[in-house]
């Protein structure tokens, strides 16, 4: 048989076809569903080859539906609005090269996230919350500073 553009298959190729065989099938039972998912943890018993999608998005689009993808997104889009809101407003310079840091993982995990993982894989949990962990303590310091700023006008 041939591969993707005609190609012999290859481990690539392979492994290329399989993955889009699951995210389609995702996206199928995503359908079916009605746009209510198939519950949590589901995809595993009913996607081809008993495999996770590799795609987090649509792991949850497919077993927590649209409610659950968009509650997702909300999560995800506040903890880089107070991400960017800390890096802009960090009074301590020792906060901004480790906020920085912390954002080009986030940036690779989101990447990675969408070709090789399943939302309870214990390290995406972990880094999410070392994240707000850090956050909130600069938000805290740059809240203490506005209110003693505050006082002294």
């Amino acid at each position: 048989t041939t591969g993707i553009l005609g190609r012999q298959p290859t481990a690539t190729a392979s492994t290329e076809q399989k993955r889009l065989s699951l995210w389609k099938d995702s996206i199928t039972l995503f359908l079916k569903s009605n746009g209510m998912g198939i519950g949590a943890g589901s995809t595993e018993d009913l996607v081809t080859e008993h495999l996770f999608t590799h795609n987090i998005y649509l792991q949850i689009l497919c077993e927590l539906g649209i409610a659950g993808l968009i509650i997702f997104s909300n999560f995800v889009y506040r903890l880089i609005k107070n991400l960017i809101y800390a890096i802009k407003n960090t009074i301590d310079s020792e906060y901004k090269p480790i906020l920085l840091t912390y954002t080009g993982g986030l940036i690779g995990a989101a990447i990675h996230l969408s070709f090789d993982s399943f939302y309870s894989a214990p390290f995406i949990w972990s880094y999410i919350g070392f994240g707000m962990g850090l956050i909130s303590l600069v938000i805290s310091d740059i809240k203490k500073e506005e209110l003693v700023g505050s006082y002294k006008s």
